[in-house]
């Protein structure tokens, strides 16, 4: 099939139901953003979050 055909195709039902999930879920994170700010947002979203601060740490050259 052709890359053009294959991307301009139709998505199915349940293909289009997930995009339509991850779409209202976009709309959804943008107003609380807008809000209640980027902490209360994230802290919504990533409720299960198992590492409050990440360090990076730099290797000695």
């Amino acid at each position: 099939m052709d890359p053009k055909a294959f991307l301009l195709q139709k998505f199915n039902a349940t293909s289009r139901e997930r995009i339509d999930t991850a779409l209202q879920e976009g709309v959804d994170a943008l107003k609380l953003l807008l809000s209640k700010g980027l902490t209360e947002t994230a802290r919504s979203f990533n409720p299960q979050q198992k590492y409050k601060h990440i360090r990076l740490q730099t290797m000695p050259p």
